[in-house]
């Protein structure tokens, strides 16, 4: 039986559907091809129907149509083979069907494949140079070799379950067809339904065991990849040596839990399929649900830091952005080093709808290139701007700003109309109002920023601009600044509120040695569960004073252990009514920090707020001033929010 593309079929239909003829120009509009393209599809169909002697005529005055006598037979192939979809395959699904042929029957003659496929050889060579092509062109893979009138592979079976897998990694993702159905084909005969489901099935059940949550792509990519070393296996292709394998114990329970109950898995099969599972979103161990290396927090980190300073946008807003971003950047990098780097369907309309946060997320590409000497793909690139669009639209705090009226309307709206076509990432105008309700629309209101025409009266505290005349560049880099300004106190206020808990303030009334302060104060830390072992934090504390003294300015410290870490960074606060000697200065607050055992960009901002405290004389008497807890923090939090940076 001829095997036809559904394009052909659909000419085969619409020729036998218009018994007194249709022109090509006709079939190629409504198919959206050329006429070109209907007339090669035609003298294949033409081709293929010669041994039935049927075929489709054309004439100049009729265009295309088939003689009466055989309508009922080509209607009779139209409906079998609709019926049977798997009777005929697209270019695309052709190609895949010679691969498996050629990976699991080894050479293969073009005779036989056009034999099996119903393609006439010329066309079988045609789409064997195809695959030749997509394979090199989409994964770097040139084993394949065509000589004369045949198709071979000539590569080891590791570096073809590499390229199965990258294949099984891209159909997954891109969902174009069900990777189940690519599978079917790229195995050629070996894919049993049945077989696969009682895998799937076993790997489920051993992740529920566990307590471990799987996404359905990386299930999908886990029983797919381990199915395929099955598979190869049942057949004979088996990797001759065994390779050095990544740590993961998860990875090691599933295969040995598998290989137990009658899969085919040998040793030699966990190298290659380990470094795939270890570019999917699993845990690499029981214990150790998240796995994030100290690059990818350091390149997290920076990105954000870049976003802050270039857009005023601070990321770190959003503790659910920040994780999933983490999580995405930890794969993105393990991808980036085993050659696994996903493709993303949606690329063309994240790029056409979300253009500023495709925008933001391309600053991660040079701070990924600084750490790994490698650039990341333009489709990962795009999976990061849908975080930073997820950003923009849920957890962005704009700045409240009110502009204050000037006479001319016309003047009133080129500020509001320049302001929201330069700010409206960054600003939300909450008001229109006249300087004299300034006072009191702030009682009723919270804001932000103030703009203005006018000279703001030196009683409002609350940050303004002034626009002298018509906006200008000038007034763009000013504005931008200030906002970036606000941000940085926000963030600030952020991280005072998150750092600090009045249970580790404590008022010292006594004279006290910076010693005894110091393992006052771990105890306290200890208690709460922030770190496992006062004495030990202490001590590290105390000896790392004495090489690196961490006094600021001339009256507080801020002292932190070398290499003990703690549970949940913390800020334990000593307020000292008589000073402790440090560093031969006499200490009148010491600000204890247990710092987790990860890179934090907030901490680094943290130390960034006390020095700025540090900087202002005014500030820091005026902390010196509280008289117990609750006074304490909201000096804190008024400081946050309304230091001068410096």
């Amino acid at each position: 039986m001829p095997m036809f593309t559904k394009r052909q079929l659909k000419i085969l239909d619409l020729v036998v559907k218009n018994s007194n003829g249709v022109t090509g120009t006709a079939i190629a509009d409504i198919l959206n091809v050329s006429s070109r393209t209907v007339r090669n599809d035609i003298s294949s169909i033409n081709s293929m129907f010669k041994d039935k002697k049927v075929k489709i005529n054309s004439s100049n005055k009729k265009g295309y149509f088939v003689d009466s006598d055989h309508v009922e037979y080509i209607k009779n192939i139209i409906n079998l083979l609709e019926n049977k979809n798997n009777d005929y395959v697209e270019s695309d699904e052709r190609i895949l069907k010679i691969m498996g042929k050629v990976f699991f029957h080894g050479k293969q003659s073009f005779y036989d494949i056009s034999d099996e496929l119903y393609l006439s050889e010329q066309m079988v060579y045609k789409e064997c140079n195809k695959l030749r092509k997509f394979l090199n062109e989409n994964y770097g893979y040139n084993y394949i070799k065509i000589s004369g009138d045949s198709i071979q592979n000539e590569s080891s079976e590791e570096i073809i379950r590499q390229l199965f897998f990258k294949m099984l990694k891209d159909s997954v993702s891109s969902n174009k067809m069900t990777y189940k159905k690519e599978l079917e084909y790229l195995l050629c005969e070996n894919f049993i339904d049945e077989d696969f489901e009682n895998l799937y099935k076993k790997i489920k059940s051993f992740f529920e065991v566990h307590k471990i949550s799987v996404d359905d792509k990386s299930m999908d990519m886990i029983a797919g990849s381990i199915y395929i070393c099955v598979a190869r296996n049942n057949c004979g292709f088996t990797v001759s040596e065994k390779s050095p394998m990544r740590s993961s114990s998860i990875a090691d329970l599933l295969i040995d839990k598998l290989e137990n109950t009658g899969f085919n898995l040998t040793e030699n099969d966990k190298g290659c399929l380990y470094d795939f599972l270890w570019c999917i979103k699993m845990p690499d161990s029981i214990l150790d649900c998240e796995g994030i290396s100290n690059t990818a927090f350091s390149i997290v980190n920076e990105f954000c830091t870049n976003v802050m300073e270039k857009y005023s946008f601070d990321l770190k807003e959003s503790k659910d952005v920040i994780n999933y971003l983490s999580v995405h950047i930890e794969y993105m990098l393990r991808r980036l080093d085993m050659g696994y780097e996903l493709n993303n369907p949606m690329i063309d309309d994240i790029k056409k709808k979300y253009p500023l946060a495709y925008e933001i997320a391309m600053l991660i590409v040079h701070t990924i290139y600084k750490y790994k000497k490698k650039y990341p793909a333009d489709d990962e690139i795009s999976y990061v701007a849908v975080y930073i669009e997820y950003y923009l639209q849920m957890s962005n705090t704009k700045l409240k700003t009110v502009i204050i009226n000037d006479n001319s309307m016309g003047v009133n709206n080129i500020i509001r109309n320049w302001l929201a076509t330069n700010f409206s990432n960054q600003i939300e105008i909450v008001g229109n109002i006249h300087m004299h309700y300034l006072e009191k629309y702030m009682k009723d209101n919270e804001i932000d920023l103030i703009v203005s025409l006018r000279e703001i009266p030196q009683n409002i505290t609350t940050p303004s601009y002034v626009i002298e005349n018509i906006p200008y560049k000038t007034d763009y880099d000013l504005l931008n600044s200030l906002i970036h300004k606000i941000k940085i106190n926000h963030r600030y206020e952020n991280i005072t509120r998150r750092m600090f808990d009045k249970k580790f303030i404590k008022f010292y009334n006594n004279n006290e040695s910076f010693e005894d302060v110091i393992k006052d104060m771990s105890l306290t830390l200890e208690k709460n569960k922030r770190i496992e072992s006062a004495k030990k934090f202490s001590d590290d504390v105390i000896e790392r004073e004495k090489i690196y003294p961490t006094a600021v300015g001339r009256y507080f410290a801020i002292p932190h252990p070398l290499a003990t870490f703690a549970k949940q960074t913390t800020v334990s606060v000593a307020m000292l009514d008589k000073p402790v000697i440090c560093d031969g200065r006499e200490m009148k607050i010491i600000f204890l920090l247990a710092i987790e055992n990860k890179i934090d960009d907030d901490v680094s901002t943290l130390f960034q707020f006390f020095k700025q405290i540090a900087l202002d004389k005014k500030l820091f008497k005026s902390l010196l001033d509280v008289k117990n807890k609750d006074e304490f923090m909201e000096k804190m939090i008024y400081i946050s929010k309304n230091i001068q940076l410096q």
